[in-house]
């Protein structure tokens, strides 16, 4: 604020206080939903109690009381989304509880653990960052929400040559526990550098202060159980060197996860590690006590023999008492952003061990390998959903591609229908097949979808595009057989090959359109470094590149901004189509009547929000890293709603409320407005994303330009030349009587 301090001298403060409170109340134009969790799904078998979750990939559990009613929510963090799920306790269940997402603090993508270190009964927080670990005391007041206050970052600890960075990898899961039982957290983590020997960070609270409030760490060993990973169910234990074992050849790469328990109740603590290439979970009895730990052997069938807890790689164990016995149990997850070799079951990907003995003694005992995923819609990973009328019943059908058919080599796409077989206000619907079409013997990994009308004759076709294991994308056209009205009908045997451009890309998302209005369907291409590509059709389905950052959409240097994914829709339902993109942020926009921008020198959009029943307030809605959405009419509220898909293989459905249902005539008003400050001549250049009234104001109310009416897209320009150094107001008014104010400032 020092530049505006300096530029007012002259017109005093009172200006400057003006400017500074109006900008709480400027409209931003959003798009507001609210998620719906009550839409009914059954499988003719089941009804799903939390059908529209989103599914669960590689979660990482926790439990904290968030909302300071003394009974502690579960946190699930799933690394491969960069997302959080929370769950409240309701007569003996767990219930979706996401609008405490409000009361995390932003933190960076890796892994994030709960844990109360100043022994105050409140869980803090400890996470990865860029520079070491993050931690977040909580400082909520009992029966009140937590309050964060970041305490470390990063924490340190003392080395040999003084304080250093307290590593542990983003991909690592750190053991961040009370080893030695003195009342202060310690924290194992494997060396970042070596990363086959466990250093032992220990916590000196007690010994210097006689409490557990400080974060003081010193290494205490750099080898802590006395034994080094050298490969795969490869260990060099006491004596032995991984020289020794294995030809002098030492492997240590990928991260780790760690965790650790009193197994055996003996009073120390014994280890349970994944390994990023590994596919066992291994249990490392300690044999020593709790001041120094040695390891002489290991398991990789714990704790089942039956069921041991192992997966295609990286498997990672949390403890929490999940089914509310007061006993914690043992669930283990893949630790794995992605499905490496395309070999993970994430359609069961959460494994529980019920601890069928005691908390000091715990004995785990195998019962489903799909906690709480069966009680969800979870296909696998990477779902991609559709909406359209397939059976000519007047109300929207679900398909949706994902990546979860077991081929006997590894998980490929499928499709699953899902029929809607409730009515035109009240949705539910009924899987009829998990396997549409027989489409996963087409064999294509990540599969997309699309149902457009590609041939001309007004009834929807089908196109199903996904990678083969060479990387190579294909994608292939269904025709419908059926008339447009009548139920579809699809035949794969007669499916022909679309020639994709030659630089589309493994992770791209394709989107179908008629952009430039000839009758044939063009390409929009989201691409996986953020960009929007526009290809056109020249009638024979060869794409040629028009515009390889369409509506200014270019690729994302910065790398924030990855994995665009885009869709047309009319969400507004007023005749003109809109676009959906969505990014590796989580963050969903919508440009409206996105053809009347492509010649525009700027661009409009707004991004999705949700009213958040904890704070009162509008929230920018988040979705997973990797996201599509497919929109509908589906409550009969004259406005699309939305269902989402994601990296997890599941799928999520907002209700559109920010719209009446009167089509888009209370479309959110996007103003833009510049130069803002003007310091030179200048005229006031003024651009919306709908037909208004502007009308220009003192900062008293006092009318100085009479209202006039501009068009959407179009730049305006307002002479305000005669007007003295101050602060000022544009009114926009809609058809419909939705307004917006800007304020801007003269200081020539």
């Amino acid at each position: 604020m020092k530049f505006f301090r300096n530029q007012l001298s002259g017109l005093g403060s009172a200006i400057l206080c003006v400017f500074i409170s109006f900008l709480s109340f400027v409209v931003k134009g959003q798009i507001v939903f609210e998620q719906k969790h009550n839409i009914q799904v059954t499988d003719g078998e089941k009804t799903f109690e939390l059908p529209w979750i989103g599914g669960l990939n590689s979660s990482q559990y926790s439990k904290a009381d968030l909302n300071g009613d003394e009974i502690e929510e579960l946190i699930l963090y799933d690394r491969s989304a960069n997302i959080y799920q929370i769950f409240r306790q309701e007569e003996g269940s767990f219930v979706p509880a996401n609008e405490l997402c409000v009361r995390l603090p932003e933190i960076p993508a890796g892994w994030v653990l709960f844990v109360d270190y100043n022994q105050d009964g409140k869980k803090d927080i400890f996470s990865n960052g860029e520079r070491g670990i993050i931690v977040y005391k909580n400082n909520g007041m009992s029966g009140l929400s937590v309050q964060w206050e970041k305490v470390a970052d990063p924490l340190l600890t003392t080395g040999f040559s003084g304080k250093i960075n307290l590593i542990a990898n983003s991909a690592d899961v750190p053991a961040i526990t009370d080893i030695d039982s003195d009342g202060d957290i310690d924290i194992l983590v494997y060396n970042f550098a070596i990363g086959g020997y466990i250093r032992y960070n220990k916590n000196l609270s007690q010994e210097l202060f006689g409490n557990s409030d400080a974060l003081e760490y010193e290494i205490n060993t750099r080898s802590w159980g006395e034994f080094e990973e050298c490969d795969c169910n490869l260990f060099a234990f006491g004596e032995e060197t991984c020289e020794d074992l294995s030809n002098g050849r030492v492997m240590h790469p990928g991260g780790k996860a760690l965790l650790a328990f009193d197994q055996d109740g003996d009073g120390d603590k014994d280890l349970l590690v994944g390994h990023e290439q590994c596919i066992e979970l291994y249990y490392y009895e300690n044999l020593g006590d709790r001041d120094s730990a040695y390891m002489l052997d290991y398991s990789n069938l714990f704790p089942d023999e039956v069921n041991p807890a192992n997966f295609h790689v990286f498997p990672a164990g949390f403890l929490e008492d999940l089914d509310l016995d007061g006993l914690k149990d043992l669930v283990v997850t893949p630790s794995f952003e992605e499905n490496y070799d395309y070999k993970i079951d994430f359609r069961h990907s959460n494994w529980f061990y019920k601890n069928s003995g005691t908390n000091e003694i715990p004995d785990f005992v195998y019962t489903q390998g799909n906690w709480l995923q069966n009680k969800m819609m979870d296909f696998g990973e990477n779902a991609v959903p559709v909406l359209a009328d397939l059976n000519a019943d007047g109300k929207e059908d679900l398909l949706v591609a994902a990546n979860g058919y077991w081929n006997g080599n590894n998980f490929s796409g499928y499709v699953i229908e899902l029929e809607n077989t409730g009515s035109s206000e009240d949705p539910s619907f009924m899987i009829n097949s998990e396997d549409y079409l027989n489409l996963s013997a087409l064999g294509l990994i990540n599969p997309k979808l699309s149902l457009v009308d590609f041939n001309g004759d007004s009834a929807v076709d089908l196109v199903y595009t996904g990678i083969l294991l060479q990387d190579s994308v294909v994608s292939w056209l269904i025709t419908n057989q059926a008339v447009a009205g009548q139920p579809v009908t699809f035949d794969p045997d007669q499916k022909e090959q679309i020639q994709m451009p030659s630089t589309t890309t493994i992770n791209d998302s394709p989107v179908f359109f008629d952009v430039d209005g000839d009758g044939f369907l063009d390409l929009l291409l989201g691409k996986s470094d953020g960009a929007l590509q526009y290809y056109r059709n020249s009638g024979d389905n060869n794409f040629e590149l028009i515009d390889a950052a369409f509506l200014g959409i270019d690729r994302d240097f910065s790398q924030e901004k990855r994995n665009l994914v885009a869709i047309t829709c009319d969400l507004d339902l007023d005749g003109e189509p809109d676009l959906i993109v969505t990014d590796s942020r989580g963050i969903g926009r919508i440009y409206f009547d996105f053809l009347l921008q492509m010649d525009g020198d700027s661009y409009a959009s707004v991004d999705f929000s949700y009213k958040n029943e904890i704070t009162g307030m509008e929230e920018q809605l988040k979705f997973d890293q990797k996201s599509w959405v497919a929109t509908a009419d589906l409550f009969n509220q004259g406005t699309e709603s939305i269902i989402v898909g994601g990296v997890r293989g599941g799928l999520q459905i907002f209700e559109n409320t920010s719209i009446g249902s009167n089509g888009g005539n209370n479309k959110p008003i996007e103003v833009k407005i510049y130069p803002n400050p003007i310091f030179l001549p200048s005229d006031l250049h003024v651009k919306t994303n709908q037909d208004v009234t502007l009308e220009l104001v003192s900062v008293l109310g006092q009318r100085i330009v009479e209202p006039f009416k501009v068009k959407r897209f179009t730049t305006s320009s307002i002479d305000v030349g005669h007007l003295r150094n101050g602060a000022y107001i544009l009114r926009s008014e809609t058809n419909s009587g939705i307004g917006s104010s800007q304020l801007f400032l003269i200081m020539r």
